[in-house]
């Protein structure tokens, strides 16, 4: 069977290959074997798994966020992994976040992703920048800027913020979070209160957003000015350079840019990185409660209903995360900052505490713990606005496009205004809702 997975830096081909792999094929009766194939972050992924499908040969099991592989779910190709879910519940806790499931009339669910952790939006910056320049961690984003800018004016070596620009990946979601801290979504349902989220409509937000969508586009325009090369910055990048010191502040997820610093032994990072709350659009603008943060992204695993050996996939993920509790609880040790484990026991067990990073690096340990316990209750989930990626098939394809940061690359390179590049993002959101009406036969 062919796994494909962004799962990939060198400790976790290790784990893969010299543990859970051989553990797997020693241990099952069919004679079944995992093919482990590394693939990029957010917006390389996606080109290699359309090739598969398309030439009809999908692999059995695939690794990224749900919106990432939004057309192939329209399309029907997921096999439900409910049971496998149940198992690792039972092992290590109830699920902390949503992963896309559909509830049944039996009321069990139906689950399409299995899912390994959440990705919790961060604020990153630089303690020792921070305390020889006198800056405070910013409540709201002209805090920020002002924080950017006076890094970037000042002799440090270092640039203000990093920004990602790049047109596809991060930009994408920087937007999206964003935006929702701002009050505002794309998305929005007709009917909120509908019995059936999943058959409910949904309705494109845009112009009733536009200004403010505009207003976050100027914001990313003039934070550029301070910025390391945003053209140049995605997932992968901007971990690169947060561990080169190349910036002092920039949105990410979890503690993930201090766990690859701590990785790559690089202490004087890992020791000058805090992590605070995301901070609000503007003083005495909307409060937590009005943000619009519903769930955080769930990544994890999907099975292919048609793939040669679906029932294997299903059989390797229940070993790696359903059938033992220290291995489901181990499954986050080779990078315990990039994911908030999806399972709720987890994070405050003996085995998490005892990752070999938390035991060199105890303050990682204790930044993974203030995300759980204090940054993801603190800014998810905070009003009744249920959100349309968690709840419906709609958002799902439509999420899985890379527009939002198509349009921040518009403007930050100077090709668009950020007006022109509003009217572009538009013009693509009402394209995808018709092509994601068309798909679920809405």
């Amino acid at each position: 069977m062919l796994f494909i997975t962004d799962y990939s830096n060198e400790a976790w081909q290790t784990k893969w290959e010299d543990d859970l792999v051989p553990g797997f094929e020693d241990g099952n009766d069919d004679g079944t074997t995992v093919n482990v194939r590394y693939s990029g972050f957010s917006g390389n992924q996606e080109s290699e798994l359309g090739r598969l499908v398309q030439a009809g040969d999908p692999p059995e099991l695939n690794t990224s966020t749900f919106e990432q592989v939004g057309d192939f779910f329209a399309e029907g190709y997921f096999a439900d992994v409910g049971d496998v879910v149940a198992e690792a519940e039972e092992l290590n806790g109830e699920l902390i976040g949503t992963p896309y499931s559909i509830q049944r009339e039996d009321e069990t669910d139906t689950f399409y992703e299995l899912p390994h952790g959440a990705y919790v939006g961060t604020f990153l910056y630089r303690t020792d920048v921070y305390d020889q320049l006198g800056l405070d961690v910013p409540s709201n984003f002209q805090e920020v800027m002002e924080n950017a800018r006076t890094i970037d004016e000042s002799s440090m070596d270092v640039r203000g913020y990093g920004l990602a620009g790049q047109r596809t990946g991060k930009a994408h979601d920087e937007f999206q979070t964003y935006l929702s801290l701002m009050g505002a979504n794309e998305l929005g349902f007709v009917n909120p209160d509908a019995d059936n989220l999943a058959e409910a409509e949904v309705e494109l937000l845009y112009e009733e957003n536009e200004d403010t969508i505009v207003r976050l586009l100027e914001f990313m325009g003039d934070l550029a000015e301070y910025s390391y090369d945003p053209t140049s910055l995605g997932w992968g990048s901007s971990i690169q350079n947060w561990v080169s010191g190349s910036f002092a502040q920039q949105y990410h997820l979890n503690a993930w840019p201090v766990s690859a610093a701590a990785g790559a032994g690089v202490d004087a990072i890992v020791d000058n990185t805090g992590v605070a709350i995301l901070p609000l659009w503007e003083e005495g603008g909307i409060s937590r409660e009005e943000t619009q943060l519903t769930n955080p992204t769930m990544d994890g695993h999907h099975l292919f209903d048609s793939a040669d050996m679906t029932e294997g996939g299903r059989d390797f993920l229940s070993y790696c995360y359903g059938q033992d509790e220290t291995r489901g609880r181990n499954m986050y040790a080779t990078e315990p900052g990039r994911f908030l484990p999806a399972f709720s026991d987890i994070v405050d067990s003996e085995e998490f505490a005892s990752y070999e990073q938390f035991q060199e690096y105890p303050q990682t340990l204790e930044q993974m713990r203030t995300v759980a316990n204090d940054i993801y209750p603190n800014s998810y989930g905070l009003n009744d606005t249920p959100g349309v990626l968690a709840n419906s098939p709609i958002g799902v394809y439509y999420f899985r496009s890379f527009h939002q940061a198509e349009m921040v690359n518009d403007v930050v390179t100077g090709s668009s205004t950020p007006q022109e590049a509003y009217e572009y993002g538009k013009g693509e959101a009402e394209r995808l809702m018709e092509e994601a009406r068309e798909a679920f036969d809405r």
